[in-house]
């Protein structure tokens, strides 16, 4: 576009940060600016008056140029309940050309009202804004409950998502969250009557604001994310409470004996503590009831994915000491581990919450001085591998489907999706036989030609050559029980005494193969990452082999440490094997960033991925040539 036809860009408003604030002045925060003819717009009172209370602040978005408005189902539900509300589709579509020229400024967003400026082509503006009706106490009340009594709900919330489904069990509630048939209504200094240009255009813009962020349509129905998660986090604590001493049917006693009178003389040490990072868990709960004098939390993962695990675990040993939890996502979590992160606002705030938390953390490594003198020196090594040709047809044949089937959706169908497409290529890249579903031991399935097959297969054969010459003992890590029932199969077939150990062995027959290892009677044992990964001693282990790669750093170095621990008296080596070209060279880098993550802090995936724009999920998964 050009001369007269060049739209003018609306200003772009510097973000505040995320999460909640109130207005500077303390009135209804309405905005007041000036139209073409110089007078001041300002707001009536509306849904969204009556004091300060929480709002956000969104600055201009880009032009939208060709795409869609809404891409995920949020954003289309809102998009649907403005369509089917408004009188004049010539007004929505000028509308919509409005909101993709760029036209509308930075969108403020607070209980009951969206509010705008809408610049026309002429260059005169217009305040506009859109009204939605706030839910009611006894509406909050039920959502509330709603979300409290699913655990899947306030995982998603901590993530700042909200699943589909929410919407119906609110319903099934009485609660109808989202906005219906003339639930939207219209205000602008246009004085249309009904949907203008000016608020179909603001209404367009809130669509891929929901896109971002849903937590956006709580605010608007009366919520802010600060005292959401606040309410929630008492209701949690008051189920727990009540679940802590029931009584029996006939009124009497309660059942057992009373954690007040078991606990109140008695401090509590809770082991393996990350298993308390969700804090609206029924164990995190659980924990919470126990009247100790003094507490103490035992975990080497305080963060494993993102800080509200380190504020779960600090908030049982250390109540208030980082405040509730929405305050400390706005002030410390959002700050360091969203958009803003790597900028030095980020850092400062790093280092700001490692400076609080210090005094209440006794972290301790075994690289530390005088912890562990006796320990010997361990090595880390990233082992490169080559796809063979088989592995890398296969690879390209799932990406190329993959990114097929995740185009044009949204929501929990395209993280589903983006699960699915990077569990396949993780298959692809462990062996062939993996991803195929391939029975262990197949009859065609020489040893030769099994390792013939993967790179990984072939390299791992020539570690354990070398390490059993040496008369060693080593681990190897597979998070996929399936791969390691080949490599069992795999290694029989070469005569090479193993042992596999998985989720699913006994308790006793886990006691006796840990016993045969560390007596020397099998020197290779495989394990399933996530069932093996903690509370074995297996120091007789001078190799470590991660066959595949965790999402998690923490998980990994937990993994290493069953042999790198007090009681071994050999150097270890630890073995990564990565395909190169592959998404297991992005995972690297992933679990590198994590890495930095906690030691900032302490000085922490997959949900992460999901993320990811079609264009940067291409970018991920692209085979780069390296097959042999």
């Amino acid at each position: 576009m050009n001369g007269a036809n060049e739209w003018p860009h609306a200003p772009v408003h510097r973000r505040e940060p995320a999460g909640d604030s109130t207005d500077r002045d303390g009135t209804d925060g309405n905005v007041a600016e000036r139209d073409g003819s110089g007078d001041v717009v300002d707001g009536d009172a509306g849904y969204g008056s009556g004091g300060a209370g929480p709002e956000r602040t969104f600055a201009a978005l880009p032009v939208a140029g060709g795409r869609g408005f809404a891409q995920t189902w949020w954003g289309q539900a809102w998009l649907k309940a403005l369509e089917d509300t408004a009188l004049d589709g010539a007004q929505l579509k000028l509308g919509r050309r409005h909101a993709r020229a760029g036209a509308v400024g930075a969108v403020s967003v607070r209980p009951g009202r969206i509010t705008a400026v809408v610049q026309d082509r002429d260059h005169t503006r217009h305040r506009s804004d859109v009204l939605l009706q706030q839910l009611s106490g006894t509406d909050w009340d039920r959502l509330l409950d709603v979300i409290a009594d699913r655990a899947g709900y306030l995982a998603a919330l901590l993530d700042r998502d909200m699943p589909p489904v929410l919407v119906e069990d609110a319903a099934a509630a009485g609660v109808e969250l989202l906005p219906g048939i003339g639930d939207l209504e219209p205000e602008c200094a246009c004085e249309a009557w009904d949907h203008c240009a000016h608020s179909a255009a603001l209404c367009y813009q809130v669509a891929r604001l929901l896109d971002q962020d849903p937590l956006v349509l709580l605010l608007l129905r009366g919520r802010g994310e600060t005292e959401l998660l606040d309410e929630l986090q008492r209701r949690s604590a008051a189920r727990a409470e009540a679940v802590a001493g029931p009584a029996d049917a006939a009124g009497g006693d309660p059942a057992g004996v009373l954690a007040a009178e078991a606990y109140a003389a008695r401090d509590a040490l809770a082991d393996e503590a990350q298993h308390v990072k969700n804090p609206f868990s029924a164990t995190a709960r659980a924990l919470r009831t126990l009247p100790a004098k003094a507490r103490v939390a035992l975990t080497g993962t305080p963060v494993e994915n993102n800080l509200s695990e380190l504020w779960a675990i600090l908030d049982w040993t250390t109540p208030g000491l980082l405040g509730s939890l929405g305050r400390f996502r706005q002030r410390h979590a959002q700050w360091i581990e969203g958009d803003a992160a790597g900028t030095p606002e980020a850092a400062a705030a790093a280092d700001r919450l490692a400076r609080l938390v210090r005094p209440f953390l006794f972290r301790r490594r075994k690289s530390d001085p005088g912890i562990a003198p006796e320990l010997p020196p361990k090595t880390e090594t990233d082992r490169a591998v080559a796809l063979t040709a088989e592995q890398a047809a296969l690879y390209e044949a799932v990406v190329r489907e993959g990114l097929g089937e995740i185009a044009g959706t949204d929501g929990l169908a395209r993280r589903g999706l983006v699960v699915k497409l990077l569990t396949a290529l993780k298959q692809v890249c462990n062996h062939p036989a993996h991803y195929l579903k391939e029975p262990p031991g197949a009859p065609d399935a020489g040893a030769a030609r099994f390792a013939g097959r993967s790179g990984k297969t072939e390299l791992l054969d020539e570690l354990l050559d070398t390490i059993l010459a040496e008369g060693a003992g080593v681990l190897v890590f597979t998070q996929y029980v399936g791969m390691a029932r080949l490599l069992a199969a795999h290694l029989a077939a070469r005569g090479v005494p193993a042992q596999l150990l998985h989720g699913g062995t006994p308790v006793a027959q886990r006691e006796e193969m840990v016993r045969r290892f560390q007596d020397g009677a099998v020197p290779v044992f495989l394990l399933s990452l996530k069932a093996a990964g903690t509370g074995l001693n297996l120091t007789r282990a001078a190799h470590v082999v991660h066959f595949d790669r965790w999402w998690n750093p923490a998980v990994e170095a937990q993994a290493t440490d069953r042999a790198y621990r007090i009681g071994q008296t050999q150097p270890v080596q630890v073995h990564r094997m990565v395909t190169e070209g592959t998404v297991e060279d992005r995972i690297a880098a992933l679990l590198a960033r994590k890495q930095r993550l906690a030691d900032a802090v302490l000085g922490s995936g997959e949900a992460a991925l999901t993320e990811l724009t079609d264009a940067e999920l291409a970018d991920l998964v692209a085979l780069r040539g390296n097959q042999r």
